[in-house]
């Protein structure tokens, strides 16, 4: 038991580190103080007294699926092509097969 907790804790107090360390060499600069400083004001809207009011919910859109997809249809290139695709993943299954 003891090992499992030493072990949670040395992860943690790494993974600390590293937030700490990638907030120092940012490029905006930010430094120690600012990140505590931020992590407090979430840990406080999260956890604190001055929590953010409940969103509203909202009601939910009756469409199908077929309707969306010609909504949102354009003629431009796809990101990507299944044929693309397909031959990527065969070219890596080859490759993985030598």
């Amino acid at each position: 038991m003891r090992v499992l907790v030493l072990a949670v804790g040395i992860a943690v107090l790494v993974s600390l580190l590293v937030v700490v360390l990638a907030a120092a060499v940012s490029p905006e600069s930010v430094g120690l103080r600012d990140f505590f400083r931020d992590l407090r004001a979430g840990l406080s809207a999260r956890f604190g007294s001055r929590r953010a009011e409940p969103v509203e919910e909202v009601e939910p859109v009756d469409t199908s699926l077929e309707d969306l997809f010609a909504t949102t249809a354009t003629q431009e290139d796809p990101y990507f092509t299944a044929d693309g695709l397909a031959h990527r993943l065969e070219s890596v299954v080859s490759r993985a097969r030598r």
